[in-house]
C-alpha cells in the first residue's frame, strides 16, 4: 500500500484535503496532508525572507519524519514546484509523483519562471496594496477557485491565508538525476480556463503528448479536491 503525501498549492492549508483523505485510507492507503510553512495554521511563521526553500523542506522532512520509501507526492498548483524540487532531495522515498493542475519545475527557475507572463508582477502588485510587500492575499472572490458551491465557497474563503510573495520568485536547484526515473502523473482540470487562467495550460500541454508522463484530465476547476474529491480519489489511486 502506498503513503499520499498531500501538499497543497498558494493559499491553501491540509485541510483542503480533508474529503479525498478518508476516500484514500478507505482503500487501505496511508494520507499524509501537509500545511506549508507560513500558511495556513502556520500563517504566524511567514516573514519576508520565507522562500522556496521552507516548504521544500516541509516535504522532504514530512517524508523523513514519517519513515516514508513509496510515498505518492501530490503537488496543487504552485506545490507542483515544491514536490518536483523535494524528489531530487530525496528521490529515494518517492515512488511516484502526480502533479495536479500544477508548475512543473525546471532547474534553476522559479515558479514565477514557469508561469505564464506577468504572473509575479500581478502577485507583487497584490503584496503591495494588502500585503505589506511580501504576502500576497488570497482571491477575494465570491466563487474562490470557481467553487460555486455557496457553502464550499464560503468554508475555502474562511481558510485561505495570504501566500509569501518570495517562494514565488526563489530558483530551485534540480540536481540528483535519480529524479527524472521517477514515475509522473498530470492531472488537468480544464474548467478553470473558462476564467482565462492559462498559467498552467503549457504544463499540461507537455505533459499529454510526452510518453514520460501519465496525462488525466478532471472535468473540473481549479480545486478538485474540494469540489470533486470522490474523482480525483480515483485518479489519485491509479498510481498506489
Amino acid at each position: 500500500m502506498a503513503t499520499f503525501v498531500l501538499v497543497p498549492g498558494a493559499w491553501h492549508g491540509a485541510w483542503c484535503w480533508e474529503r479525498v483523505v478518508p476516500l484514500l485510507e478507505a482503500r487501505g492507503h496511508g494520507a499524509v496532508p501537509l500545511t506549508l510553512s507560513g500558511v495556513g495554521e502556520l500563517a504566524h511563521l511567514a516573514t519576508p525572507d520565507l522562500g522556496i526553500e521552507e516548504h521544500i523542506r516541509d516535504v522532504v522532512m514530512a517524508l523523513e519524519t514519517n519513515d516514508l520509501s513509496d510515498a505518492v507526492l501530490v503537488g496543487h498548483s504552485y506545490a507542483g514546484i515544491v514536490i518536483g524540487a523535494a524528489a531530487h532531495r530525496v528521490p529515494e522515498r518517492i515512488a511516484h509523483l502526480v502533479y495536479l493542475d500544477a508548475l512543473v519545475p525546471a532547474d534553476n527557475a522559479s515558479a514565477a519562471d514557469v508561469a505564464a507572463p506577468g504572473w509575479l508582477e500581478a502577485g507583487q502588485a497584490l503584496a503591495e496594496k494588502s500585503g505589506e510587500g511580501w504576502l500576497v492575499p488570497p482571491p477575494d472572490l465570491e466563487a474562490p477557485f470557481g467553487i460555486t458551491n455557496q457553502t464550499d465557497a464560503e468554508w475555502v474563503n474562511a481558510h485561505l491565508t495570504p501566500h509569501p510573495l518570495k517562494t514565488w520568485s526563489d530558483r530551485v536547484r534540480l540536481t540528483d538525476h535519480r529524479a527524472e526515473s521517477i514515475p509522473k502523473m498530470y492531472i488537468r482540470c480544464p474548467l478553470r480556463g473558462r476564467r482565462g487562467l492559462d498559467t498552467l495550460s503549457h504544463h499540461a500541454d507537455a505533459a499529454r503528448v510526452s510518453p514520460a508522463w501519465r496525462y488525466r484530465e478532471l472535468q473540473t476547476d481549479h480545486d478538485p479536491m474540494i469540489t470533486h474529491p470522490r474523482e480525483l480519489a480515483d485518479l489519485l489511486l491509479e498510481v498506489a
